[in-house]
């Protein structure tokens, strides 16, 4: 008898897990403080310095000159 499964859904999930393991650290690195609080008002600061995806940040620039 033939049994068909397919092994990508449990592989999903494996995945999603490992990528949590490696970003979490990487996260508190850039982001983190003494307590949790801390490191969601960095975030959160963070996100306002940042602008949309896709268009430049407002901030100081720096015009090289080829000469």
């Amino acid at each position: 008898e033939r049994s068909d499964i397919c092994q990508v859904p449990p592989a999903g999930v494996i995945g999603e897990a490992l990528l949590a393991l490696v970003l979490a650290p990487a996260f508190l690195e850039k982001f983190g403080g003494d307590h949790i609080a801390e490191t969601r008002r960095n975030y959160r600061a963070y996100l306002k310095t940042s602008g949309p995806r896709g268009t430049r940040a407002s901030g100081p620039t720096v015009e090289y000159d080829d000469a």
